[in-house]
């Protein structure tokens, strides 16, 4: 089964990687591009965290981890602004727009950083997490986060369909 695994997170990588290359190598970006290219780098990261789990690359892990830990809060607003920068004009887009990423700063705030630090530490040096654990679903909330971004895009998306 890790064989099959292995096999899919390789192959996801180097797709990824075509992906990002072909994106990258475009003369001119668009903003729309730059969303995309921003996007698909943190699925790689998430390729990335899963292979070196699988294979316990601990330094690999613990350097992606930063970042695959809130992905979904931070993917799911990305979809929904590529979407919202191709039907809209870009005047000051990226300020108009940064309120998206505010779930993924606390987050990355609150939970993030402190599981990184209780990484390296011993006893753990922030308790709160444990309180987190006990009466919070994480995953649940992950999920229902990324669920609503995608409603939100296929809403956008039908609406500028009609017009």
């Amino acid at each position: 089964m890790d064989l099959i695994v292995d096999f899919f997170l390789i192959v996801g990588i180097i797709l990824n990687l075509f992906v990002l290359i072909g994106l990258i190598r475009l003369k001119q970006k668009k903003l729309s591009q730059k969303i995309l290219i921003l996007f698909w780098v943190f699925v790689l990261v998430n390729i990335l965290h899963s292979y070196s789990a699988l294979h316990n690359i601990r330094g690999l892990n613990r350097i992606t981890f930063i970042f695959e830990d809130g992905s979904r809060f931070i993917l799911a607003p990305l979809i929904y602004l590529y979407f919202k920068s191709l039907f809209f004009k870009h005047t000051d887009f990226v300020k108009k727009n940064l309120a998206h990423f505010i779930p993924f700063l606390v987050y990355f705030i609150i939970y993030t950083i402190p599981r990184f630090v209780n990484i390296f530490t011993e006893p753990d040096t922030f308790t709160h997490l444990y309180t987190i654990y006990k009466y919070v679903n994480l995953a649940l909330v992950k999920d229902l986060f990324f669920i609503f971004y995608c409603v939100l895009s296929l809403k956008l998306f039908y609406r500028v369909k009609k017009q």
